[in-house]
């Protein structure tokens, strides 16, 4: 019950967070037009890829060292965490000196940038909270810094501000206020740094998983070079259905790592396998709403995807893989299998962009859904396989706890 608590806060937090997020994008979108939202949104994408990437998921590899009282790890992970997304603020940043012509854009985009930037490092220092069973700090910084975000907003298009320079300030301040509340309220105790050179090669199996997953968000760039852009936006718009579920393993997994590298492995092992059970049902289940998918496509984003009734169906039979494949590799990551994770990442990249080509060119919008998920239930199932045999080896017994 302790756990489902903090599970609900914490989701909570992502949702208000992500829906914050939302709503602000839409409102700027509205003021500024397609032209020019189009250029913010390319560049917050090429961000979070960005920040994602020189992360080199400090937040999980925090969470588990922390855990295991690796402090020494810790530190110097967010030290090492600072000094790579400052370098990714300074490239992407340069970038948009470049590319962008009107200043307002141009101050618009940079101090997304350092939203992003303050946001990942603020999140990186979480898991020391998620770490010794405190999820108070997590919640309270990410539901106020979201929150903030949007209200200075609204406060400064009220006071008939510029919206891009409104957009500009509220990002700022969210990240500003974020990052002090992560520091004053996430605290690790004053100790030595390991050698950041190892700390580095200890992260790259973590790093990797996280840019293979950022590599699969290229599907809709596929189906539009496979078969054009009228099949890419009923592909891409279906497969929307899905985005908020991923909300739950996000808040899920930070929680359930300190437990998963204190626990034996064999019961490791035997939560995996009820993940990975759960994950085949809930799939299985959304196969009831196959024959209302074609009603539900159009009811929610109108007559002109009436055509988008299978795609639907393809993507909810992910939903399963979608929800806990991510937990499944955050729980083998916090028994250091690492490399297993990411070898699987990489297996499952490949497969799914392979598959999304190949269907998309023999069936459109509809293969490229049928690729995708094919490809995400056979690599959940080669993780849990391969996770399972790791786990049940005498020496993952002791790889747990070193």
């Amino acid at each position: 019950m302790k756990l489902l608590r903090k599970f609900g806060g914490v989701a909570g937090a992502r949702g208000v967070s992500s829906l914050s997020q939302a709503i602000l994008l839409v409102l700027l979108a509205r003021e500024v037009g397609p032209a020019n939202f189009g250029v913010l949104a390319a560049f917050i994408a090429a961000q979070t890829v960005a920040f994602g990437i020189a992360s080199l998921n400090s937040a999980t590899f925090i969470t588990r060292e922390v855990s295991l009282q690796n402090l020494s790890h810790a530190r110097a992970s967010l030290r090492l965490n600072v000094l790579l997304t400052s370098v990714a603020f300074i490239i992407v940043s340069a970038a948009a000196l470049v590319l962008i012509d009107s200043g307002f854009l141009l101050l618009a985009v940079i101090a997304n940038g350092f939203a992003v930037f303050s946001e990942t490092i603020s999140d990186s220092r979480l898991g020391i909270s998620y770490a010794v069973g405190d999820v108070r700090t997590p919640i309270s910084v990410i539901s106020s810094r979201s929150v903030l975000s949007l209200f200075v907003y609204l406060l400064l298009v009220y006071m008939e501000i510029n919206v891009l320079v409104a957009f500009a300030v509220a990002r700022m301040i969210a990240g500003v206020v974020g990052y002090a509340l992560s520091r004053v309220m996430a605290r690790i105790e004053r100790g030595g740094f390991s050698s950041m050179r190892v700390i580095f090669r200890m992260q790259m199996p973590l790093a990797i998983s996280l840019a293979m997953g950022n590599l699969r968000s290229l599907d809709n760039l596929i189906v539009t070079l496979a078969v054009g852009a009228t099949s890419s936006g009923l592909y891409a718009a279906v497969s929307k259905v899905i985005q908020p579920f991923a909300i739950a393993p996000m808040a899920l997994a930070p929680v359930v790592i300190p437990w998963a590298s204190r626990s034996a492995a064999l019961a490791v092992r035997r939560v995996l396998d009820q993940l990975f059970y759960c994950a085949i049902i809930l799939s299985a289940i959304t196969l009831l709403a196959l024959p209302f998918s074609g009603r539900i496509v159009t009811l929610i984003f109108g007559a002109g995807f009436s055509g988008g009734g299978l795609v639907l169906t393809a993507v909810l039979l992910r939903l399963g893989s979608t929800c806990f494949s991510p937990l499944m590799s955050a729980i083998l990551q916090a028994c250091r299998l690492d490399r297993l994770v990411a070898t699987n990442a990489i297996f499952v990249t490949v497969v799914t962009l392979l598959g999304v080509f190949a269907g998309a060119a023999i069936w459109g919008a509809v293969g490229a859904a049928v690729g995708y998920t094919v490809a995400s239930v056979l690599g959940m199932t080669v993780l849990w396989m391969r996770g399972r045999r790791e786990l049940n080896e005498p020496k993952a017994i002791r790889k747990t706890h070193e």
